[in-house]
Order: C-alpha cells, then structure tokens, then sequence
C-alpha cells in the first residue's frame, strides 16, 4: 500500500536541516483515530522547514494482518520525540 502525509510548520521559526538527524515522522494504524496501536514505519525529516512550509512525504507499506476487525486509521507523528526546538 503507498501512503502519503504532509507535514506543515505552524510555528514562527525555521524547523532547521541541523535536527534533520533526529527528527523523525513516525506512521501508526489507530483503532479509534487518536490511540497509537500498531507501528508502522519512522522516516527520517528531509528538509527544514520555513514558517508557513510543507513538505510530502510517500512510503509503501505493508500493512499487517493480524489487526482484527473493524475500521483502521492512520496517523502520522511529526518529530517523534520532540528532537527539534518548538518556538
């Protein structure tokens, strides 16, 4: 399956290349939209971001088979464990 995500800076400084080495975007699949039940894949940032700036990222995954019934969601995590500076 290919997914892709988009991440946004909204804050008012520069998310700079120089955390890029620890700044990770983490996928999971929720049962509920909010819970985090089943990891997925970490990508590594690609690029700093300016205020206002987006990047997108797109992975091919597999996505496991031994969830049980019942509607999946997915949901991304930017900067799993908060590796850059929040302004």
């Amino acid at each position: 399956l290919e997914i892709s995500w988009t991440i946004l800076n909204q804050g008012t400084g520069t998310a700079s290349a120089d955390y890029s080495w620890r700044w990770y975007d983490h996928l999971y699949l929720s049962n509920d939209g909010t819970t985090l039940n089943t990891f997925i894949t970490s990508v590594n940032a690609p690029t700093a971001l300016a205020p206002g700036e987006t990047y997108t990222l797109t992975q091919t995954i597999t996505v496991p088979t031994n969830l049980g019934t019942g509607a999946k969601y997915f949901v991304v995590v930017a900067d799993y464990g908060n590796g850059v500076a929040e302004s």
